[in-house]
């Protein structure tokens, strides 16, 4: 089995280049998925050997749409501002083979803070709740059709995701760890960010309107 990465895009001129040459170390299918970005995003992607989409915003279902577009067998979801750990397609590969429907990475920022270290240590258990799309969510094809793909009108459409894949089968956090920006986190500050991320969780659990948190998250 081979593996099929999907990158999402929305104004991401800044990571898109590193980011696509990160995951062709993985494998050769790389697919962007963009929303209509104003920005250079498109036109960087094109100076690399990938292919690239156009869909209509919102994350869940541009990376739907990626995994329609996938020629391989397990599907790899990676954010713009994430780089995947080196020897990330054996370890996935091995995961599969063992038995494992899916699974993600451990988690560790670009910058140093006490909080997001305690967040990325967090990280290695494999707890629904605690599974974001920037820890390189991973699973088969199969699993991810049987699971109804990502919510496109659930947000965070990841977390619901990962529940079902998990009720399919068994999953796995690997070892290794991915490192993503924390460019939200800097802007907002690393603490109002962290809290607002666990509100924005709760209300979601509690059935509060995906559309308004989503916007909400957005405008932040």
């Amino acid at each position: 089995m081979k593996l099929s990465v999907i990158i999402p895009t929305w104004n991401e001129e800044m990571f898109i280049s590193s980011t696509i040459k990160n995951c062709l170390q993985e494998t050769e299918d790389v697919i962007v998925v963009d929303a209509g970005s104003p920005d250079r995003t498109v036109a960087l992607a094109h100076e690399y050997p990938v292919r690239v989409f156009q869909s209509s915003k919102g994350r869940a279902c541009q990376m739907n749409l990626g995994a329609e577009k996938a020629a391989h067998d397990i599907l790899v979801f990676v954010h713009a501002d994430t780089r995947l750990p080196a020897g990330a397609r054996a370890d996935i590969e091995s995961a599969i083979a063992s038995g494992y429907v899916g699974g993600r990475f451990r988690l560790k920022f670009d910058i140093k803070s006490p909080v997001l270290n305690l967040y990325a240590f967090l990280s290695c258990y494999d707890f629904g709740g605690l599974s974001f799309g920037d820890q390189g969510i991973f699973v088969t094809k199969s699993c991810f059709l049987k699971g109804g793909k990502f919510p496109e009108h659930r947000f965070p459409e990841d977390i619901f995701f990962y529940q079902s894949m998990k009720r399919l089968g068994k999953t796995v956090v690997l070892p290794k760890s991915v490192t993503t920006s924390a460019r939200r986190f800097q802007k907002r500050g690393v603490l109002s960010q962290q809290i607002e991320n666990i509100g924005i969780l709760l209300m979601a659990f509690l059935g509060v309107d995906s559309k308004k948190l989503e916007e909400f998250y957005c405008q932040t």
